[in-house]
């Protein structure tokens, strides 16, 4: 009798393996030259334990040796297949049109960047997690790296708690507005990513919180698993400098002091009025939590606010410098 328990229990065990190993998992990445970074990327990708996967890389019209580097790789793996961009796109529509033209063939999905470095077991653990608990989203922690790979101290990086309801969770990432740093961190059911990805959209120039909304839409209406190993590398990034290298206006006149106060006011108000809107349509929130949630929300746009004002006639420096919104 135990016998065959043992037996019944490891053929289980070796379907599921076998069940996991069969789905091709849709992977996409977005690219503005990225020549510097995305050799380490795509090797951190290739080399993963779990193999079946298919990358799609959408180059954004770059002006440097991306394309080049991809074609490389291509050569060696025929995971790898390259989309030359005909049309230039910011950072919300093009990993959206990624994921509408490629990638929604694909039960799941992984939506990286061209910068980032990922642990060799990343998809093995992150997928079997999602898979056999049946989850929407899971996600792992994370490194902050710099250009050299050098590590940074992770400060308020919140973390989803899978015994807590999504009321809980969702006040933890609202008040550090950290969602950011799990967009690439994760692993999705496409057809829930797709549902959120309505919010993936530029509402304002300076491109602030744009991932944030889907995310906190995404925890707000799916069940999410997180898992506590470091097994991604996000690569921090100096706003500023990236704003000069694609135009961004609307950050850029943060700088300028003459008009930086009310443009703070107005996209921060923009961030609080969708976070109200998802917040009142989640149907997996009480009319109590959701009440909550929007005197949070409030609260927050004031504080931002004030905060920034303060900053700037104190003449504090580099506000954005190397940190996500």
């Amino acid at each position: 009798m135990k016998l065959n328990f043992i037996e019944n229990k490891l053929t289980y065990y070796l379907k599921k393996t076998k069940m996991t190993k069969e789905v091709t998992i849709g992977i996409g990445m977005y690219v503005w030259n990225g020549e510097k970074t995305i050799t380490k990327t795509l090797h951190s990708i290739i080399k993963q334990t779990y193999k079946n996967f298919i990358i799609y890389i959408l180059d954004n019209q770059s002006t440097d040796r991306t394309a080049e580097i991809v074609r490389r790789f291509q050569k060696k793996d025929k995971r790898i297949k390259l989309i030359i961009d005909k049309k230039k796109r910011d950072q919300g529509s093009a990993p959206k049109f990624l994921l509408n033209q490629f990638l929604k063939k694909f039960k799941y999905c992984l939506i990286i960047g061209d910068d980032d470095i990922y642990e060799k077991k990343f998809i093995e653990i992150i997928f079997n997690k999602l898979i056999n608990e049946k989850l929407n989203m899971v996600y792992s922690s994370l490194n902050l790296i710099d250009l050299n790979e050098k590590k940074y101290k992770i400060k308020n990086f919140p973390t989803y708690c899978e015994n807590s309801s999504n009321f809980f969770n969702l006040i933890k990432f609202i008040i550090y507005r950290n969602c950011a740093n799990l967009f690439c961190a994760g692993i999705y059911q496409t057809k829930s990513l797709i549902r959120s990805y309505k919010y993936m959209k530029i509402y304002d120039s300076s491109l602030a919180n744009y991932e944030n909304l889907m995310l906190i839409d995404f925890l707000a209406n799916n069940k999410v698993g997180y898992v506590n190993n470091k097994l991604f590398n996000y690569r921090v990034k100096d706003r500023i400098e990236a704003a000069k290298n694609r135009n961004q206006k609307g950050l850029l006149n943060l700088q300028k002091n003459s008009i930086s106060k009310l443009a703070i006011f107005i996209y921060q108000f923009n961030f609080a009025i969708r976070v109200i809107k998802i917040v009142n349509k989640s149907n997996n929130l009480n009319i109590i939590e959701k009440n909550i949630l929007l005197l949070l929300v409030f609260l927050l746009y004031f504080q931002k606010c004030t905060s920034y004002i303060i900053k700037s006639f104190l003449k504090v420096e580099d506000i954005y410098k190397n940190r996500t919104v």
